[in-house]
């Protein structure tokens, strides 16, 4: 810094090298900044990722664990005695929707992976009839879902085992895993266990029907 007449001053090279240091002080906060903005973006991802899982995680435990025990009559179409299927990646089952996502009632559903995600179609009972999934309406549970992986508790055998597909035309498992893959995450597997509806059990005394069965 020079004096004239009294006055002192900065020099050129000193005004540059203060300039120099407010620029890279000014990059260090704004790189600072961005890295906050992407720490906070990626909490809340991971956070709305985590909710979805537990709703859809709940939800699936809910329509799940309400199945009926229903028997129909055996045909070419439909030769289970039950109302269930299940294979490694797909499972159909007849049960009971809650109120809240729906007119309610007795229900055909089928989960699966399509193109879409983690996707549950759903149509009215209609009595013996079979589900024109065609005309079911649908629900995608998990957007860009890539994976669903099914295990069914067969407790007939003593120890009771799992496996990958359910063949058994006049029984239904005791329980259900479910395991959801998504470009991110691979979720934790639900494990639900399938309680059957009052009324639908022919093993057990009649109760009184429940949610629209007969």
């Amino acid at each position: 810094m020079k004096e004239a007449g009294g006055v002192r001053g900065f020099t050129l090279l000193e005004l540059l090298v203060v300039m120099a240091l407010l620029s890279l002080l000014m990059l260090g906060m704004g790189s600072a900044l961005r890295s906050t903005a992407r720490v906070e973006q990626g909490v809340d991802a991971r956070l709305a990722r985590a909710d979805a899982m537990r709703v859809t995680s709940d939800f699936l435990r809910t329509v799940l664990s309400r199945v009926s025990a229903r028997q129909g009559a055996a045909s070419d179409a439909r030769p289970d005695a039950h109302y269930f299927s299940g294979s490694a990646h797909e499972v159909w089952w007849l049960g009971v929707i809650p109120a809240r996502h729906g007119a309610g009632g007795m229900h055909h559903f089928r989960l699966g992976i399509e193109t879409a995600g983690l996707v549950l179609h759903y149509q009215a009972w209609r009595g013996e009839a079979l589900p024109d999934w065609g005309r079911a309406e649908s629900l995608l549970l998990v957007a860009g879902a890539t994976r669903l992986a099914l295990r069914f508790e067969d407790d007939r055998h003593t120890p009771s085992r799992w496996v990958d597909d359910w063949t058994a035309p006049d029984a239904m498992p005791r329980r259900v895993s479910l395991a959801v893959t998504t470009p991110s995450d691979a979720w934790p597997a639900v494990v639900v266990q399938m309680r059957p509806l009052p009324g639908t059990d022919p093993t057990l005394a009649s109760d009184p029907s429940y949610g629209g069965g007969r």
